[in-house]
């Protein structure tokens, strides 16, 4: 009975179904059970939780703008557009 249970195919459904569980569970917003199944996320789920698992990111829906390697040079995302308007007002096109 006991080797039925740890049958390799059905070790490889209890890992699906228990990843699916936790990136179900994972966020806020949760879809119906008959929308899980049909769901791209339940089926990657597994490759989901090694990559959570695996991750030296926090585990937040959003980064805090500290954080992020591209504030921490202190450019103001517009001042980059500055060079370009320049060269382009230089040949006389028209900016959109």
């Amino acid at each position: 009975m006991l080797k039925q249970l740890f049958a390799p195919q059905l070790v490889i459904l209890y890992v699906l179904a228990a990843s699916t569980i936790y990136v179900h569970f994972r966020g806020k917003q949760r879809l119906r059970f008959a929308r899980q199944l049909g769901d791209h996320s339940t089926y990657l789920a597994p490759y989901n939780v090694l990559m959570y698992a695996a991750s030296a990111v926090p585990n937040k829906p959003v980064i805090p703008g500290a954080e992020s390697p591209q504030r921490k040079l202190g450019d103001h995302p517009r001042r980059g557009r500055s060079p370009v308007r320049r060269r382009l007002h230089s040949r006389g096109g028209k900016e959109q």
